[in-house]
């Protein structure tokens, strides 16, 4: 495959000269308007699919508000605002008292459609990333480093190397592909990765990669549990990465954050899915997929044909990536998760592993 070429400093020449042209700035910068975009977004996703399928608006409100409260309960992090009970509390009063004083049972009560708005908008604030300039830049060198002092024996011999981590990290890293072709996609419409997973590693290697060949950085989901630790969270934050809360499964919820992955794209975010969903255990490419945000890409570019439909504007390009490493850091615990899924019951372990 072609070799990359590099200039004198070690990166090739990016597509956009200016940080204020990604569109993960355009969004930050606008972030409340975009937050209102996402809101109205999904107000129509659930209208359309509660009348298409013959469903009850009050019905989903009373679903989200019982598991909501039971997340509460039994599933409480850190990272969870302060007001949470106080809120589901207020919402449940606010259910009740409209059971009590509806005139009808009209499935589109304004003051249900009141509740579900102000539900959304609380998920679409937890939910929406921003990105930071002057964090990202730091973040920007850090992670080089970061990934130089993992990849290289720490002795003298290589120390010079801890003030040059790029040189150190394309000699190390392959990055091998149709990276021009990638590139001119990239300028052309909006990319969305999609790559395999093995490792923690794994996001910010593709963040290192998608920086090395010129491209704006990509926004990625990140557990919210993630967040529970304040340094990380705060940086994360920061840097394009929005939350997904696998505890909350209500279908508020899910709808919420498959209209921000969908606004984004259609805004030209370059994006990163994990179609795996999780690391794979045995190393081995994933044959069993998880389409569920994928789909946002596909719903991006249905809406763009739409309202472009006489133009090449607002093309959406799934580029597969591949993540290859000799070992990587977890290596002993994803070996265990492998055995015990697929040895179940013959699997056991001796108090000497257990121990380790």
């Amino acid at each position: 495959m072609k070799k990359l070429n590099f200039d004198s400093n070690f990166c090739i020449p990016p597509i956009y000269q200016s940080i204020t042209d990604w569109s993960i700035y355009k969004i930050s910068y606008s972030r409340a308007s975009f937050i209102e975009d996402i809101v109205q977004e999904t107000m129509n996703r659930i209208i359309t699919t509660t009348t298409n399928e013959n469903k009850s608006l009050v019905d989903e409100l009373a679903i989200a508000m019982y598991q909501e409260n039971q997340r509460i309960r039994y599933e409480k992090w850190k990272v969870d605002p302060e007001d949470e009970r106080d809120f589901w509390k207020d919402i449940k009063n606010t259910l009740i008292v409209n059971e009590d004083i509806a005139e009808t049972k009209d499935n589109w009560n304004p003051r249900n459609v009141e509740i579900l708005k102000k539900i959304i908008e609380r998920y679409a604030e937890e939910i929406a990333s921003q990105i930071d300039p002057t964090v990202y830049n730091i973040a920007r060198g850090t992670s080089g480093a970061l990934m130089a002092g993992l990849l290289n024996d720490l002795n003298w011999k290589n120390f010079h190397q801890v003030f040059n981590p790029r040189k150190s990290l394309i000699d190390k890293l392959h990055i091998l592909g149709q990276i021009e072709h990638v590139r001119a996609l990239a300028s052309q419409g909006t990319v969305v990765f999609v790559p395999t997973h093995v490792s923690h590693l794994d996001s910010l290697l593709i963040g290192w990669s998608v920086d090395a060949i010129g491209l704006p950085p990509v926004i990625y989901g990140a557990g919210l549990n993630l967040f529970n630790n304040k340094f990380f969270g705060w940086f994360m934050d920061r840097l394009g990465t929005y939350t997904v809360d696998r505890r909350k499964k209500n279908f508020l919820y899910k709808e919420t954050l498959k209209a921000y992955c969908t606004m984004a794209i259609r805004t030209g975010c370059h994006t990163l899915f994990y179609p795996g969903g999780t690391r794979s255990r045995s190393g081995e490419l994933e044959s069993k997929l998880k389409l569920g945000l994928l789909s946002s890409a596909l719903e991006a570019q249905r809406m763009n044909l739409i309202a472009n439909a006489d133009s090449t504007k607002g093309k959406i390009f799934i580029v597969p990536v591949v993540c290859s490493y000799h070992f990587v850091l977890e290596a002993e615990s994803l070996v265990v998760d492998y055995l015990r899924q697929t040895g179940q019951y013959y699997y056991y372990m001796g108090d000497d592993a257990a121990k380790s």
